[in-house]
């Protein structure tokens, strides 16, 4: 065990490569239960890999659990038709999508939800509370409910009155905001659906006799009788057993012609719809266009009638200007003078008002300036005679002060000389005793 490493290994023997031969005869040695074995080793040591096959007697399909399958056509037609059935046709979407409501009917119904949930809400804020007949009876609904799944006495029996609501109220308010939220849902997952798999069609609406129209049928057939090449069936039949693929070919073309009816029914609808809408458009067009129509004849009616009278106008002024053409006199020439000279004026007076104007706003700008500065200039003042008022009646304070200083000062001179004659006497009287 504990020897040194050997120079080389010896590969084991399933390692080595061994291909797969079955030799087709009649033998003993056939029988059931008979293991087939196959290995292959990977390229450059990566590891090997081996197949195991395992003979059984008869020739019954063998489904995934290790187990023969019934490949009976009643089997194999069940199969499929449930396989078939568990994919929602794109035309039944359609049926479930047409019964969706349109946007405006859909905000009343989130409308009225959120006015629910806003009565609810209030009453349990402890808000003035109304009555309100749907809440009612959705309280009553709610109770039975509970009544009938057993947890109405178990939780609700023991409250007093004023609990029990605000319990019921609570719940209520749940179940309606898990109802909202669901419708909510519920519309927004159609509507992706409706964005991703339904064609924008245009309105829908009555569709008249002239606007229907049929496609040819012919343009689908080569598509249903198309079926799968060589290559596909060959692959299908090494794959599955016969009778798999047989089925499922039927399958496939059933399925491919009910594709094509939809296809071709859908085609044909926008064909119809793409049809009438373009007869509406002409049609409001060439309303649009009588109606310009008339506007211009109108127009151009009016237009001929003050030509008519313009030029009339004209020649009759003409006929005056030339019957009554007299000179102007000084009178009249004076007059249209002082006329232009008083409106000269009027707009010199004009435009002085405006600069009389412009100057009082100036000043009256200025005069309050001016009265903020005097308010800036008069607090100055009392703060500065406050001050000196301080500083005066700390000088007195000083002064009084001083002069009492100087009296003491003026006590204690006169003590000093009291004390120092009394000392000289003192001196003098002893100098006397010791004579």
């Amino acid at each position: 065990v504990f020897g040194g490493s050997p120079c080389s290994i010896e590969p084991s023997e399933w390692l080595n490569d061994t291909d797969l031969t079955i030799q087709h005869k009649e033998s003993p040695a056939d029988k059931p239960g008979r293991t087939y074995i196959a290995t292959r080793t990977l390229p450059n040591g990566q590891g090997a890999f081996a197949y195991v096959g395992i003979s059984l007697t008869g020739d019954d399909w063998m489904n995934s659990s290790l187990a023969a399958g019934d490949t009976s056509m009643q089997k194999l037609d069940a199969q499929f038709g449930r396989k078939l059935n568990e994919e929602v046709p794109q035309y039944e979407m359609e049926k479930i999508l047409a019964k969706q409501k349109n946007p405006q009917e859909r905000e009343k119904v989130s409308t009225f939800y959120d006015t629910l949930l806003q009565i609810v809400a209030d009453e349990l804020n402890c808000k003035a509370p109304e009555f309100n007949e749907t809440v009612e009876g959705l309280l009553e609904q709610l109770i039975e409910d509970l009544k009938a799944k057993g947890q109405y006495n178990c939780c609700y029996d023991n409250l007093d009155d004023y609990e029990r609501r605000m319990e019921l109220l609570m719940t209520l308010y749940d179940r309606i905001k898990i109802r909202r939220d669901k419708v909510a849902c519920r519309e927004e997952i159609l509507d992706d659906i409706e964005e991703k798999m339904m064609p924008h069609l245009f309105e829908v609406s009555e569709i008249e006799p002239d606007d229907e129209y049929q496609l040819p049928a012919a343009m689908w057939q080569q598509a249903i009788e198309k079926m799968p090449n060589r290559k596909q069936m060959a692959a299908l039949k090494e794959t599955y057993p016969n009778p798999i693929v047989e089925r499922f070919v039927v399958y496939l073309a059933a399925l491919k012609e009910e594709i094509a009816e939809r296809t071709h029914t859908r085609h044909e609808r926008i064909a119809t719809q793409m049809k009438k809408e373009l007869r509406k458009e002409s049609t409001r067009q060439k309303k649009d266009a009588d109606r310009m129509e008339q506007m211009c004849l109108d127009t151009e009616k009016v237009y001929k009638a003050v030509t008519e009278h313009w030029k009339k106008k004209q020649v009759v002024e003409e006929q005056n200007r030339q019957q009554f053409n007299l000179p102007v006199s000084e009178h009249t020439r004076l007059y249209e003078e002082l006329k232009e000279a008083a409106l000269d004026t009027r707009k010199l007076v004009e435009e002085e008002a405006a600069r009389g104007k412009f100057l009082t706003d100036q000043i009256n700008s200025v005069a309050e300036q001016g009265e903020t500065v005097k308010e800036i200039h008069e607090d100055a003042i009392k703060k500065c005679e406050h001050v000196n008022g301080k500083l005066l009646r700390n000088i007195k304070r000083l002064n009084h002060n001083i002069k009492l200083y100087e009296t003491r000062i003026s006590d204690i001179k006169n003590m000093g000389d009291t004390t120092k004659t009394n000392v000289k006497n003192l001196i003098a009287g002893v100098k006397e005793s010791e004579f």
